[in-house]
């Protein structure tokens, strides 16, 4: 696996299962909030952990597919709620 944690001797053996909980799509890269969420995904995914997105429907239509390895549920947002 090879991920290091800070103060740790050895490195992680197993992969982990991550959640990222967002108020932005990595689908559709606008911002720097964005890019972040989509790079950190990405990144976590590449070490061979298991990377789940949910975050806020885009307006408009998607314009990337996820990251390798990375899935992502959206939850609709209205301008009222």
């Amino acid at each position: 696996m090879g991920s290091r944690i800070p103060g740790r001797e050895r490195p992680l053996e197993r992969a982990l299962r991550v959640l990222v909980v967002s108020d932005v799509s990595p689908l559709r890269v606008e911002g720097g909030a964005e890019r972040v969420l989509r790079e950190l995904a990405a990144g976590l995914a590449g070490r061979g952990h298991t990377v789940r997105v949910v975050g806020r429907e885009p307006e408009g239509r998607p314009v990337a597919d996820p990251p390798p390895g990375v899935r992502v549920r959206h939850f609709p947002v209205t301008r009222t709620s």
